[in-house]
């Protein structure tokens, strides 16, 4: 009986009717085909059931680009992986660049061609990153915050707009801008209503001539906004 078994299972294995024929991979961005076929160690013309489904996936997620990939069979011929990228939010610069999500975890370095235009997060050190689902220190809370509300209609900083937060334990958070206002210091917390009220000032000196060329704008204590004209050596 095992030796039947053991023929059963090299006929089928050997079988050309079980050569993949087709593979669908579908979810990837930024990798091609061919990178994911070959990281998963999987190509056309292997058996379909000698296929170790376990390790492609495992080889698969271990990829910085990937977090989380499915692989399946599809018989008689054909082999079905979805992809599930991450998103990067933000190059994160510690010294060497990393990308990171919305959520604060930094999921692979830097490659040539990857900053895709990503506001900069300076001012952090390795001890801020996320381990787990949430960010671990106060300051990685603050930036990932901000990341969230600066992408909402309601708010003054288009992402075109953001082009680094330079982020600092005492004093809090402060953005560079493309254009003007192009340092906004919006210090810690109630970012939304720093945000929103940005947005209103962004909106009064537009139709305000003698407030159109407005270099800079604190936004740290809501009381009392410190606006900064633009100086000769700054004007452009």
């Amino acid at each position: 009986m095992g030796l039947l078994f053991i023929f059963v299972h090299d006929l089928v294995t050997q079988w050309d009717q079980f050569n993949v024929q087709t593979i669908q991979i579908t979810g990837n961005r930024h990798l091609t085909d061919n990178q994911i076929l070959e990281q998963a160690g999987i190509h056309h013309g292997q058996n379909i059931l000698a296929v170790n489904l376990g390790l492609a996936r495992s080889r698969l997620i271990s990829h910085g680009w990937i977090a989380d990939a499915a692989v399946n069979r599809k018989l008689p011929a054909g082999v079905g992986i979805v992809i599930h990228e991450h998103t990067p939010a933000a190059l994160l610069d510690l010294g060497p660049g990393f990308l990171m999500d919305a959520k604060g975890k930094v999921f692979k370095k830097l490659g040539p061609g990857e900053s895709d235009r990503l506001p900069v997060v300076s001012g952090l050190d390795y001890a801020d990153l996320a381990v787990g689902k949430e960010p671990e220190t106060p300051l990685m809370r603050a930036v990932v915050n901000l990341l969230a509300l600066s992408r909402g209609a309601a708010t003054g900083i288009s992402p075109k707009r953001l082009k680094k937060i330079q982020a600092d334990r005492e004093t809090g958070l402060t953005l560079t801008l493309a254009g003007r206002p192009a340092t906004i210091k919006i210090g810690f917390d109630r970012y939304f209503e720093k945000l929103r009220m940005l947005s209103l000032i962004s909106q009064f000196a537009a139709k305000t001539q003698n407030l159109t060329a407005i270099e800079s704008i604190d936004l740290h204590n809501t009381s009392r906004i410190v606006l900064g004209p633009v100086t000769p050596d700054t004007a452009t």
